[in-house]
């Protein structure tokens, strides 16, 4: 909600055709007008909830319970080229691999190019993974990125 002085709103309402006057709510002086969330707070919202489902369906599809493994996960860039990981869970070394990408030859790296999901055994660095890896697609239809959730086996 946006909190606008009498004065603003009825300018907006007098210069905007009728049809699109919205229901008035009043604070004292001002006018309560309600406000739509701005595209990017709608992509990350999108984003929560498509990492939650991947959580849900790891959690479920696999053997091994949560009490008993680590789940990791990935935020991937994509360059219409190359999956890097901007943000992860998963170890390489010791060290966050953070910078390190999506081998092209994976199962999930050619269902991600065709914007499909994929869910299946990944190894990642040498540890062996039940993996979801779900495509990020922007509002053009492009792809954009890629999300990753997995259990260690």
């Amino acid at each position: 909600m946006v909190c606008l002085p009498h004065e603003t709103y009825q300018g907006f309402v007098s210069q905007s055709s009728p049809e699109l006057t919205a229901p008035r709510l009043r604070a004292g002086t001002n006018v309560l007008v309600y406000k739509p969330p701005k595209p990017r707070e709608d992509a990350m919202r999108r984003l929560f909830l498509i990492l939650n489902l991947l959580l849900l369906i790891t959690w479920f599809g696999s053997s091994a319970s949560l009490a008993q493994s680590k789940l990791d996960a990935s935020i991937f860039s994509y360059d219409g080229k190359e999956f890097v990981r901007t943000e992860t869970t998963v170890m390489k070394d010791g060290q966050s691999a953070v910078g390190t990408k999506l081998e092209p030859d994976s199962p999930a790296y050619k269902a991600l190019v065709e914007k499909h999901s994929y869910s299946g055994p990944m190894t990642l660095f040498g540890r062996n993974y039940q993996a979801n890896y779900a495509p990020l697609i922007g509002a053009d239809g492009k792809l954009t990125g890629a999300l990753f959730v997995g259990v260690p086996k």
